[in-house]
């Protein structure tokens, strides 16, 4: 359709007023103009308004009512405005403002046109710019669309907006034809984007789309995606509005029940049936539905019923009876089983008589139903079959009980639950208890079965049963678990009764033993420090190694009961390595003499930190490495090697190894030699001995200290013990080196055996000597006379000559002889000759000094020894080998504490003779008691300055005299030391706990009791 306008305006303002848009002939009778007013006086078209400055060209100009062939234009507020220069009046047709339109043409009738929609449509501004619309187009009705949209595309657009009344959501995309009012031509476009529902108003749908021309470059080629392109609200039926004929209506509520709905006439055939078909029988649509419909059941129910025929049964029953109820197996289309519930239902419409069917889907339903009965039928075979009892009571009766309380108990429903119970006492404690707290766990009762009374396990609570308030149980038969428990119980009693005969016979035992050894290992001590021949020196000797060593027995029987126990210990003092090495090694050395071996020590750090741990299980662990080391080496000698591996604030870690030339062992055997009463030596023969204990307790020992024990080796070429323990450090060790005190000195070091050469000559490197090795005496001499030859400046001098004594071929004292020989003085070539042995008998003594040799190294030595020696013998001091003796008494320790009045309390004869003359040979005044009683007296009468209390007298026992003694006035804080065979786990901490300051085991070790002595006489020990 077209129009022409015509139009006038009174201008008072002098305002140029040109027509800016196109014309739109609106689907309800109005035409929308723009006018374009430029002030000349300003850039840009303005309106003055009382509202303050604002933009005309966002305004419509006018709104023109056609009423046939012409019309006139009414202006609007901004026109008002601009045609009178004042806001707020009104002008009429005709007045300020005049238009006339008038229709050109009038178009052919459209074949096809547009569906009619009722509602209203507000269109986003760029869509409004797209279709050459002002942007200040009204709202408009579903007709408008009859004007803008190409008749040919009407169908395909409307069809979108039927999904839509059906409830559609989501995305969609069309091509149409759109008229543009401002170019007056057809232009192809695009709408593409979804569909959603107000959820807050239903009657309002937001289309938010994309729109565009298609093939096109102009500016409105497309809006921004996420714009709202247009919003349609629907028509409110509540407003007289119809969205749907009644036909639609029941048609789209038949398609939106959750059930497949069908109708029947009165010929038994289908008439309609709702879109539900489609996905429960999988058919494409309503129509393959019915054609498909007489093969959608089996041939046959599971009833053995034949389908056509029961249908055909149900149907005239329904008409009959007017309703219809059963249940139906359908199949897919595909032949897939469906459980089903159909209702017929006869209703009269118009006079006619049809049948409404509902069919449901039971298969969820009915697989829900059987995982319950399977749930079911499992709880009743697990409660039927259960060895436990399990029974429900309302006010006192058994409302439930299952076949093995039945059985057990012999009761039925209705009866007592009380009967159950052994006594009456007991059912109303536990109903009292269950009333009280809800419910009671884990009792222990005494039910009556048919057996007789039975323990039971008990558990009850409150429950609800059918309405009721009820009481649950569980009863568990536990009879003979606890008779088990009762012979276990008796069994243990037994088994610590027997411990404890065991413990207090091995008690006995080694106190008894640990009497007469105190006798042996005292008298020869003493016995050593006196003059004896040679024989008489041999003889007892070994006497005192043998007792030794079966102390050395006893000690590990006990050490492997505190281990049994779990209450071995380790103390944790200060302490210095280097002497804990050689107390260990000085303990073996004669033993690897006797049998011509050589011990040596490989540490070559000079000043070592102080240690916090225990010195005396590091000695034990190392005395057994050695000692084992030494029994199983026949020939060659043993290395010891301390390394310093890790340090960490605070602690360090450091390795022992030691290694022999041994038997060896096999790796079953390495397997085997950590466990208890289990040697290397299984042999008949017995020719190693050995209690078997040592290794199991020396790992013990090692685990506690933090670290971990291993073994390398393989048969006849020796063994390697390796052990790791972690100690406190008393401050952090810093190893500063310092210069050399012999940098620059040549050495030449002459030993056979490999290991001790090459300790010997790290030593001396450490120290700064630059070294010569030679492996025996012969190669040294050879150098030597080959090198004397030559021209003084072209020979560096050796300083020092360190050669082994024993050695086969030239020995240490046969080198230095022909060297004397060979070259003249040997000491106009050296300035120090150094033999270096094992340990120094007397004889060996004067054969050196007879040969000219004034200084003698006894192996193993410590970096630490060599160094003092070397330094001794530089500054000119005659350095001579400490002799190894055999009656070191030690009483160093002690001498300047002589004079101190020590009072021995002591009941054996024996042990008072060796006490006594022991401590006075160190200097001590000695008085001796018999008995404890004797002992608090003579405290009581005299002043002493320490007391070594027995523990087992007569009359009155060492713990009752030192509870006794301290109770005297002014002798709360006097030294008493327990000195005792009491040796077992928890002597020492008794003697302690009764009021002793410390604590001494027999047979005495005569350097452990002085270094106790001189710990409480010597307040700068304490």
């Amino acid at each position: 359709m077209n129009w022409s306008i015509n139009f006038s305006i009174d201008d008072p303002k002098g305002y140029n007023i040109s027509l800016d848009s196109a014309l739109l002939a609106g689907g309800r009778g109005r035409i929308y103009v723009l006018l374009k007013y430029t002030d000349p006086n300003r850039a840009a078209p303005r309106v003055e308004s009382q509202e303050g400055q604002g933009n005309i060209e966002k305004e419509r100009g006018f709104d023109i009512c056609r009423a046939g062939a012409e019309s006139r234009a009414e202006a609007s507020p901004a026109a008002q405005a601009l045609g009178t220069g004042g806001a707020g009046q009104t002008i009429a047709a005709g007045g300020a403002a005049r238009a006339l339109v008038q229709e050109v043409a009038q178009p052919e009738a459209i074949p096809n046109p547009v569906p009619k929609v009722e509602g209203n449509f507000v269109f986003a501004p760029g869509v409004l710019t797209l279709m050459g619309l002002p942007e200040i187009a009204p709202d408009t009705g579903g007709d408008f669309f009859n004007d803008i949209l190409h008749p040919g595309d009407g169908e395909k657009f409307f069809s979108l907006v039927k999904r839509i009344l059906e409830g559609y959501e989501g995305p969609f995309s069309l091509e149409h034809l759109l008229w543009n009012s401002r170019t007056g031509t057809w232009q192809r476009c695009f709408t593409s984007g979804s569909v959603k529902v107000n959820a807050k108003d239903p009657l309002e749908v937001s289309i938010t789309a994309v729109m565009g021309i298609i093939n096109s470059s102009d500016a409105y080629e497309a809006r921004i995606n996420s714009e709202k392109a247009f919003t349609w609200r629907r028509p409110n039926p509540g407003e007289g509005q119809v969205l749907l004929s009644k036909s639609d209506h029941y048609q789209l509520m038949l398609d939106t029940l959750p059930v497949v709905c069908s109708i029947w006439d009165s010929n038994y055939q289908q008439m309609d049936c709702n879109a539900a078909v489609v996905p429960l029988f999988r058919v494409p649509d309503k129509r393959t539905f019915f054609d498909y419909f007489p093969i959608l059941s089996p041939p046959y129910q599971p009833d053995g019923q034949e389908s056509d025929a029961a249908t055909l049964k149900y149907l005239k029953q329904a008409f009959r009876d007017g309703y219809a109820h059963f249940e139906w197996l359908y199949q897919t289309l595909d032949g897939d089983p469906i459980q089903s519930d159909v209702t017929l239902v006869k209703v009269s419409k118009g006079g006619n008589e049809v049948l409404i069917s509902y069919v449901k889907d039971l298969r969820e339903l009915k697989a829900t139903e059987a995982e319950l009965e399977r749930e079911r039928a499992l709880l009743q075979k697990i409660l039927d079959n259960s060895p436990i009892s399990f029974l429900i009571s309302v006010d006192g009766l058994i409302q439930f009980l299952t076949p093995f309380a039945r059985k057990t108990f012999g009761v039925n429903i209705n009866d007592r639950v009380s009967n159950i119970f052994a006594s009456t006492d007991q059912a109303q404690y536990v109903n009292r208890m269950i009333e009280k707290k809800g419910k009671l766990s884990w009792q222990e009762v005494d039910l009556l079965s048919r057996h007789g009374t039975r323990h039971m396990l008990l558990n009850a609570f409150k429950t609800d049963y059918v309405g009721a308030i009820g009481h649950m149980f569980w009863l568990m038969d536990i009879t003979e678990m606890a008779e088990k428990e009762r012979a276990l119980n008796i069994a243990r009693e037994e088994a610590e009764a027997s411990t404890r005969a065991k413990s207090e016979f091995l008690a006995n035992m080694s106190h008894e033993i640990r009497t007469p050894m105190n006798a042996i290992i005292g008298l020869s001590h003493l016995a050593l420090q006196t003059d004896l021949t040679e024989q008489q020196l041999e003889y007892i000797s070994r006497t005192q190694s043998a007792a030794k060593a079966l102390l050395r027995i006893i000690n590990d029987i006990l050490d492997f009961s505190k281990i049994e126990a779990g209450r071995l210990e380790i103390e944790k003092v200060e302490f210095n390595l280097e002497d804990v090495l050689t107390e260990a090694i000085d303990l073996q050395s004669m033993r690897a003499a006797e049998k011509n071996l050589e011990i040596t020590l490989d540490m070559t750090e000079m000043h070592l930190p102080t240690l916090i741990g225990d010195p005396v299980r590091v000695s034990q662990v190392l005395t057994n490495l050695i000692s084992n080391a030494i029994k199983f080496t026949n020939k060659g000698g043993v290395d010891i090697r301390v390394e310093f591996v890790e340090e960490i604030p605070n602690s360090i870690t450091v390795k022992f190894t030691v290694k022999d030339t041994g038997i060896g062992l096999s790796q079953e055997q390495i397997s085997k030699l950590f466990t208890p009463f289990t040697q290397a030596d299984s042999s008949t023969t017995r020719k190693y001995g050995g209690t078997g204990l040592g290794l199991t307790i020396t790992k013990r020992l090692v685990e506690m200290m933090n670290g971990q024990i291993w073994c390398e080796s393989a048969v006849a070429k020796g063994s390697t013990f390796s052990f790791t323990a972690r100690f406190e450090l008393e401050k952090p060790w810093h190893k500063e080196p310092k210069e050399p005190f012999f940098k620059g000195l040549y050495a030449v070091a002459v030993d056979n055996n490999p290991s001790a050469l090459q300790v010997l000559s790290t030593n001396l490197s450490v120290l700064g000597f630059n070294v010569m090795r030679f492996i025996s005496g012969d190669a040294a001499v050879n150098y030597l006379r080959t090198q004397g030859a030559k021209p003084a400046e072209d020979v560096p001098r050796p300083n020092l000559l360190a050669v082994d004594w024993d050695m086969p071929g030239l020995s240490g004292l046969d080198t230095i002889s022909t060297l004397k020989k060979d070259l003249g003085p040997v000491e106009g070539h050296f300035e120090a000759i150094v033999l270096v042995n094992g340990p120094v008998t007397s004889q060996q003594q004067e054969m050196a000094e007879s040969r000219g040799v004034k200084h003698i190294l006894s192996k193993p030595y410590s970096l630490r020894t060599l160094h003092n020696f070397l330094e001794e013998i530089y500054a000119n001091t005659p350095v001579k080998a400490k002799k190894k003796v055999h009656h070191a008494d030690y009483t160093d320790l002690v001498a300047h504490l002589k004079g101190s009045k020590i009072l021995l309390v002591e009941d054996n004869e024996v042990n008072q003779l060796v006490a006594s003359r022991i401590l006075k040979k160190a200097g001590f005044k000695v008085t001796i008691a018999n008995n404890g009683k004797e002992g608090v007296d003579k405290v009581n009468e005299g002043a002493y300055d320490l007391v070594l209390m027995d523990i087992q007298m007569p009359v009155m026992d060492g713990l009752e005299a030192t509870q006794a003694i301290r109770k005297l006035p002014g002798m709360a804080k006097l030294p008493i030391v327990a000195m005792t065979a009491h040796a077992m786990t928890g002597d020492r901490e008794l003697s302690l706990k009764t009021g002793m300051n410390d604590h001494v085991n027999k047979p005495i070790d005569v350097q452990e009791l002085f270094k106790t002595i001189a710990k409480w006489l010597d307040p700068k020990n304490q």
